[in-house]
């Protein structure tokens, strides 16, 4: 069957430094469909162009169907991003070894320019991990 997703979001700036992104998700294949929904909070720290030194901290909470709760935190600045996300389940349904069924991911991003006239970096800082 065919692979259905739609998925939205936006960017509010809530203070100077401070962003909220809400975001929504739904896919459907067949008889079988998930929805997620939630949002992401950015604190963002002064620009420079230091290669580590960060420039965004990003902290954020989903549900996603049936019964699981995401939280997401995350750093990085215009050269890199290293995010992390735990799926925290509601659900008394555990694994096939009978462990509850919660997951970890960890996410990481580089931008590398290969010469040539570097992009100006976007406007928007949430939820680029």
């Amino acid at each position: 069957p065919m692979f259905i997703k739609v998925h939205g979001g936006m960017e509010i700036h809530l203070a100077k430094r401070i962003n909220f992104a809400p975001n929504a998700l739904y896919a459907v294949q067949g008889k079988n469909f998930m929805y997620m929904t939630g949002g992401i909070f950015t604190l963002l720290f002064p620009d420079h162009d230091h290669y580590i030194q960060p420039t965004k901290f990003l902290l954020g909470v989903s549900y996603r169907s049936p019964a699981v709760i995401v939280f997401h935190t995350g750093f990085g600045s215009k050269y890199y991003g290293i995010g992390f996300s735990y799926d925290f389940g509601l659900s008394p349904i555990r694994n096939l070894t009978g462990i509850p069924a919660n997951a970890f991911e960890i996410s990481l991003k580089t931008s590398i320019n290969f010469g040539g006239k570097s992009k100006k970096s976007s406007k928007f800082h949430t939820p680029l991990m």
